[in-house]
């Protein structure tokens, strides 16, 4: 089981560097791009949950995105504190973009498989990453895996 999931880790870093190259944005900047895309205006904190990432570290993969023009920030209206994202409309480009896209190739292939298993698959990866995670925080402190 261990050496399947590397090899997926090992594949989706390659997408990475390869959407890199292409693109200018690496496969973590990606989701961020999707996340934004899907639920826009989101702070930082929210953005953060719902990718289960600290909130530095989604702050250090916006910055660029942000230099890039491929992310607006804006005040709150009703708090000026807070600050909150979404995609310009380059961003957006290629949030929605699919083809040559670790998205598009996952979509093809569970094109085969029925919603049943897709959705057992999801939940058997989810579970994992909720093992991993809880066996890291109490052995190795506030370690951020992502």
């Amino acid at each position: 089981m261990l050496l399947a999931l590397d090899r997926v880790a090992h594949s989706l870093d390659g997408w990475s560097k390869a959407l890199s190259a292409r693109d200018g944005v690496s496969a973590e900047q990606r989701l961020v791009l999707r996340q934004l895309h899907r639920a826009p205006g989101s702070s930082l904190a929210a953005l953060a949950a719902s990718l289960h990432r600290s909130p530095s570290t989604v702050g250090a993969l916006l910055r660029p995105l942000e230099a890039q023009g491929l992310v607006a920030r804006r005040r709150n209206r009703l708090d000026r504190r807070a600050l909150q994202f979404s995609v310009t409309p380059f961003g957006a480009a290629l949030a929605t973009r699919t083809r040559d896209t670790p998205e598009g190739a996952l979509r093809r292939a569970l094109a085969a498989v029925d919603a049943g298993q897709q959705l057992n698959t999801v939940q058997l990866i989810e579970g994992l990453a909720d093992a991993l995670d809880a066996a890291l925080s109490p052995g190795l402190g506030s370690l951020d895996p992502g």
